[in-house]
């Protein structure tokens, strides 16, 4: 531009060129002219007429209020003392405004894919949130939502923590025109059944298998959390049962003849069910070989 020829640069919501806004809502028309004639600099002209209309000064910025035509066209024509123009023109493209759009899923520890609605963790790991939000103007979320509310225009994820019981997460966004739009997710944990077995009088409790001599017999210990309800296998040593709620607790098996396995199993309070076994085999003892010659 040569020096002294006027310029102008004609913007909606800060930006050049065409932009899309919902119905419903409102945009910001912004102006500014440089090298221009001091009185009546610009000219202002659109489609329709009553949007941005008439003589306009060097620099302004104004509000379009509510828009509803699917299609607006703004032009601005602005000129020096020396008879010279610039112009420049923007376009608002109108579409239907159905509300905020916000998605929120969820995914476990080991899983690659976000799913809706519900997944299932176990016991004590991390779930990790993901959502987006759009034509939002506020958003809220429930009380045990992990860190910072969402952005209103934003794509997402964070770590819940480690979790012990069913967590529920809320997502709330609100929009122009009163409208709202909320998502939740829920991440069920899986009850804590851990069944370990040793030798009688052993400290070093595994999983198992394990093997004994026979007879002989083994210790059984067991933690269980996040439950609901408990069974064992028919086998399982007499006495008082496993509850919902036991941590690093004992029971002798007796004596055993043969090969045995323990089970025991849990519900939580969403209904998810776990079980662990353990397995002790039992090895009969060398009974000997007694030889009798027999002398001719």
């Amino acid at each position: 531009v040569p020096a002294g020829s006027p310029t102008v640069d004609l913007k909606i919501n800060g930006q050049d060129g065409t932009i899309t806004v919902a119905q419903g809502q409102s945009a910001i028309v912004s102006w500014t002219a440089n090298n221009v004639a001091a009185i009546e600099p610009c000219q202002a002209t659109s489609q329709p007429s009553t949007l941005f209309q008439g003589v306009q000064p060097s620099r302004g910025v104004r509000d379009t209020g509510i828009l509803h035509q699917d299609r607006y066209t703004l032009r601005i024509v602005c000129h020096n003392s020396a008879g010279q123009t610039a112009e420049d023109s923007v376009v608002i493209n109108v579409g239907m405004y159905s509300g905020p759009q916000i998605s929120l899923t969820a995914r476990g520890p080991a899983e690659t894919q976000f799913r809706e609605s519900s997944i299932t963790i176990p016991y004590d790991r991390e779930a990790t949130l993901r959502w987006t939000t759009s034509n939002a103007t506020t958003c809220e979320v429930s009380a045990n939502w992990p860190g910072a509310v969402p952005q209103v225009n934003e794509v997402s994820e964070r770590g819940t923590g480690n979790l012990r019981r069913d967590q529920t997460y809320l997502l709330l966004c609100r929009g122009a025109g009163n409208t709202q739009n909320q998502k939740s997710v829920t991440i069920n944990i899986l009850p804590l059944v851990d069944l370990k077995i040793a030798p009688a009088g052993s400290a070093n409790f595994t999983d198992g298998p394990i093997n004994i001599p026979q007879p002989g017999e083994a210790a059984l210990l067991w933690s269980t959390a996040n439950a609901v309800s408990c069974s064992t296998s028919i086998n399982w040593p007499s006495g008082a049962q496993p509850t919902t709620n036991d941590t690093n607790r004992q029971r002798l098996t007796g004596m055993l003849g043969g090969t045995q396995t323990y089970t025991l199993s849990c519900i939580s309070p969403s209904g998810a069910s776990l079980s662990d076994n353990v397995t002790v085999n039992v090895i009969p003892r060398d009974r000997g070989v007694i030889l009798i010659s027999r002398i001719v």
